[in-house]
């Protein structure tokens, strides 16, 4: 039997390799406390979760009507400072009885700075640029009410301000609530707001008017992946979606797309010929 030539495998090759990298999952963190029975009330002492990269997909309405107009992807490092757990949170009170169970773990963004297509998205009191007077960004971990106690409702208030839009930067005035349920910290999940979004973003910290709306977002504490497949991504008849035009997506994206698929037809025509060859000399 004869063998492929080593030039066909070597671009066989390419086209596996530019389908492949890109899919490949984010690793999740190593876990700090989790995921067993109680590891909330066992989360001590407290401590920074830092994650390298996470990704997000926002969702921008720029005529003031609440419906999305353009998508942004963006991805940058977070740092959560995580307390030791409380009886009740100090920040968000009530969130679990007072009865001397520690089940609640008070959380805080204070580092967060993600980036893409020319723009920026700031959280943290923490973060290098972000106008120093932006409320901080609290959270918390409640243990949830069951007999095994081992996932968590986790959430965050988010206020942030957005650079590299026209007529800004831009900022939330009330909190952007978004919530995830978790088994581990440092988490590997997806955060998104409960319910339907449309969140003025003013041209002034502390005044001004609204320029825009948000009115979708998506956080992926561990990269990128998987923000395509999740609800309200897909666009509405009539609506920008994530890869239309104007939607925030470069000519780089749109480059890399058509590589991809150029690399399957290639990689399916090198396929064909070679069965062909082997029907032909078999």
């Amino acid at each position: 039997m004869k063998k492929l030539p080593m030039i066909l495998l070597g671009t066989a090759g390419i086209a596996v390799a530019m389908l492949v990298i890109p899919l490949t999952p984010v690793r999740a963190l190593d876990p700090v406390c989790g995921p067993v029975s109680q590891w909330i009330r066992n989360c001590t002492p407290g401590g920074v979760d830092h994650f390298d990269s996470t990704g997000a997909l926002v969702g921008i309405d720029l005529n003031l009507d609440c419906a999305r107009d353009i998508s942004y992807v963006l991805k940058g490092p977070v740092d959560v400072e995580r307390q030791a757990p409380s009886d009740d949170s100090a920040n968000f009170p009530n969130l679990r009885p007072v009865d001397g169970i520690k089940d609640v773990i008070d959380t805080e963004i204070v580092n967060m700075s993600l980036t893409g297509n020319g723009i920026t998205l700031m959280v943290g009191k923490n973060t290098p640029g972000i106008y120093p007077n932006i409320p901080r960004t609290l959270g918390a971990v409640a243990e949830q009410a069951d007999a095994d106690a081992k996932l968590g409702d986790s959430f965050f208030h988010v206020f942030f301000e957005v650079t590299g839009v026209p007529g800004g930067p831009v900022y939330s005035h009330t909190p952007l609530k978004v919530e995830a349920v978790i088994s581990y910290v440092p988490p590997h999940v997806v955060y998104m707001h409960p319910t339907s979004l449309c969140l003025p973003l003013f041209n002034d910290p502390v005044g001004g008017v609204p320029l825009y709306n948000l009115v979708s977002a998506y956080h992926d504490t561990g990269g990128v992946g998987g923000l395509a497949e999740l609800p309200g991504i897909a666009q509405s008849p009539g609506e920008a979606g994530p890869l239309a035009e104007g939607s925030g997506w470069s000519a780089g994206n749109y480059a890399a797309l058509a590589g991809g698929l150029a690399a399957v037809a290639l990689f399916i025509a090198v396929g064909g010929w070679y069965a062909r060859r082997r029907s032909r000399v078999g």
